[in-house]
């Protein structure tokens, strides 16, 4: 098996993606869907993660985050722990000698996304959908994570969780697909209020109380750019950010063409820069030692790396 990138430092943004078993339509129904979203939401208020994106399809869902390394904080530990007690039919209570597991935990992404998997499986599992009690296993194999680069690579990665949808035929335009960041943006706007968005890439140099409406005019430019890939009508209100940012529109527009922010052999989604960087601090180029390498191995039989993109 692939050793699965997973570099411990601060602010470290992913790309991931779970399937179904047997890739069948298992959450196909609204209240699996809603159950999972209400759970992500949940856990991100008790780890040290931050949701960007995610889309929920029958199949398999996106989910572009970020996890934080934070100066570990007593009193902040204890309130996610027993927050997320809280939301468990059997309660633990704190114990101030746990600080130091459990700050390594909630900064874990492979903790957070087995409370999300196992908890989910169990509650579809457990509750009639459809008429039926379901059994056995709901995921395949364990979630696939890629490494995002800097915002215009992050941006990307968002969007293109966002147009999963569209892709697959199920809406003409992102926000209308009710189980995405896409869809709750949409629903927020047309009910008056303005949802809060991150500064990622040229949406940084848009006011904050305009990014979300930019993000969903970014995105239905991007669902349409296989019509018109060298007319840029609806992005003249905010060009000026894209330009300041320097984005490549048609560079983007290609990525998610190619569904390169999907190509899981490849660990990493960057610059070449970035890349480079992280790979060789992660011991996956040749040459390099991973650090929990302890023994120099045997010419030619260094940590190969599984990417093409070096």
């Amino acid at each position: 098996m692939v050793r699965r990138l997973k570099p411990k430092q601060k602010h470290t943004c992913y790309h991931i993606t779970v399937r179904t078993a047997q890739k069948a339509w298992l959450l196909a129904d609204e209240k699996v869907k809603r159950a999972w979203e209400n759970k992500l939401a949940e856990l991100s208020r008790a780890y040290y993660v931050e949701v960007f994106a995610h889309a929920v399809l029958s199949n398999h869902v996106h989910i572009v985050l970020k996890v934080n390394f934070p100066k570990k904080n007593l009193k902040d530990l204890k309130e996610r722990f027993t927050f997320l007690e809280g939301t468990l039919v059997s309660r633990r209570k704190w114990h101030d000698e746990w600080e130091d597991k459990t700050y390594k935990r909630f900064t874990d992404l492979s903790c957070f996304m087995r409370d999300l998997n196992q908890w989910l499986a169990a509650w579809h599992n457990k509750y009639a959908i459809q008429g039926k009690i379901s059994s056995g296993h709901l995921w395949g194999r364990r979630f696939h994570s890629k490494v995002v680069g800097d915002d215009q690579y992050l941006l990307t990665v968002m969007s293109y969780a966002d147009l999963n949808p569209v892709r697959a035929g199920i809406v003409a335009r992102p926000g209308d697909f009710e189980f995405s960041t896409a869809g709750k943006l949409q629903r927020a706007l047309d009910q008056g209020r303005k949802p809060g968005f991150p500064p990622v890439g040229f949406l940084r140099h848009v006011a904050p109380e305009k990014r979300a409406a930019t993000y969903l005019v970014w995105l239905d430019f991007l669902a349409k750019c296989g019509q018109k890939p060298n007319v840029l009508p609806s992005l003249e209100g905010f060009a000026y950010a894209i330009e300041k940012e320097g984005i490549d529109v048609s560079q983007v527009q290609q990525q998610i063409k190619n569904k390169e922010p999907s190509n899981w052999s490849k660990p990493v989604f960057g610059n070449e820069n970035f890349v480079k960087r992280i790979l060789k601090r992660e011991g996956w180029l040749p040459g390099s030692v991973h650090p929990q390498q302890k023994e120099t191995p045997p010419p030619g039989q260094g940590i190969k790396s599984p990417l093409s993109v070096i």
